[in-house]
């Protein structure tokens, strides 16, 4: 494969738009919209004649330091499992340390993108999360990341730093555990706020979030000792603050932070794909039990979430099993279905 990686012209920037919109699984007026202005710096990878991934990055100079940012990384879906995204991904790593003189870099993977995930972890990066953004730019320039980089808005996100030596950040490893399945609780539980004025009985109604959340994150754990892989920690994702609080405030309706046990260790293998996607299967079976109980009304709506098969709800749970088997997700996607409108 006569693969090429350059910097993009300034003539193919519509063209990375339009490919970072394919990859999206998007229309390309909706992807415009999505990626809007068009990129104004990238590495491409090229075969023959046809772009066919981009590594799209912009410089931000915040609190004192130089530090390179990746909007996108993305491979032609005609073109996945050739191993250009790993190629292009060391090339962009490459470039913003050594051409662009950066101390550090950026980014962001949503936690069900195992690819993404590998590909930045293998380059040193590592997940971190958004105190530490803000420990280490500030709040505003944190907060004008958070929401440049559609983190404020995706769901299912968590920040990647990599550092040029050790002593440049403040950023410390998302490593997860009891610190972040407490953080996820606490967060959800106060989200719920504004639906307590719709209750009579406010307190029944915290006592049936706190079993719904806390369930959730047991059940998990449950699926994570049928893998070998005994490093699982929980992690709550930094993305969706902004879409969840607008919902709960001005909608008043019930949209949680996500969260999900992830492996210690990243593998591009069939039984990681099922590791991943059987943490997802407890915590739905969980769910679906829960549904025929009183509680059945918040369950219903997190197992609709969950059926519904675009990449925008994948982080609600339905991600991973999609992933892994798509027959098994159809099954508990028909019969959640059903559970929630016909039963």
């Amino acid at each position: 494969m006569d693969l090429t990686i350059r910097q993009m012209n300034p003539d193919e920037s519509d063209t990375v738009r339009q490919l970072v919109a394919r990859a999206f699984g998007l229309p390309s007026a909706l992807g415009a919209v999505l990626v809007f202005p068009a990129p104004k710096s990238a590495l491409v990878a090229v075969l023959g004649d046809r772009i066919v991934g981009a590594y799209v990055y912009k410089i931000e100079h915040l609190a004192f330091k130089k530090v390179g940012f990746c909007s996108f990384f993305v491979t032609d879906p005609e073109y996945h499992g050739k191993g250009i995204g790993k190629e292009l991904c060391q090339a962009g790593v490459r470039h913003l340390w050594e051409e662009e003189n950066c101390d550090q870099q950026l980014s962001y993977v949503r936690d069900d993108n195992i690819a993404s995930w590998g590909a930045f972890v293998k380059n040193g990066f590592f997940r971190t999360g958004f105190p530490d953004l803000v420990r280490s730019y500030g709040m505003i320039n944190s907060l004008r990341i958070y929401i440049s980089s559609i983190c404020a808005f995706a769901f299912g996100h968590d920040f990647y730093v990599a550092n040029r030596t050790k002593n440049t950040s403040t950023f410390y490893e998302k490593k997860g555990g009891l610190g972040q399945i407490a953080l996820y609780i606490m967060v959800n539980m106060l989200l719920i706020t504004p639906l307590l004025q719709f209750t009579d009985n406010p307190t029944a109604l915290v006592q049936a979030f706190g079993i719904l959340f806390a369930g959730s994150v047991a059940s998990g754990y449950i699926g994570t000792l049928f893998s070998r892989d005994r490093g699982w920690r929980f992690r709550m994702a930094t993305g969706g603050m902004f879409s969840t609080l607008t919902v709960h405030l001005f909608g008043g309706g019930f949209f949680p932070m996500t969260g999900t046990w992830q492996p210690a260790e990243f593998e591009r293998t069939p039984r990681f794909r099922r590791d991943m996607a059987i943490t997802d299967m407890t915590v739905w079976l969980f769910l679906i039990g829960l549904s025929f109980t009183d509680m059945s009304g918040i369950a219903f709506i997190l197992l609709v979430l969950r059926s519904i098969p675009i990449e925008a709800l994948n982080p609600f749970g339905g991600g991973r099993l999609l992933a892994w088997n798509k027959p098994l997700f159809a099954i508990f996607a028909i019969a959640s279905l059903l559970i929630a409108f016909v039963l």
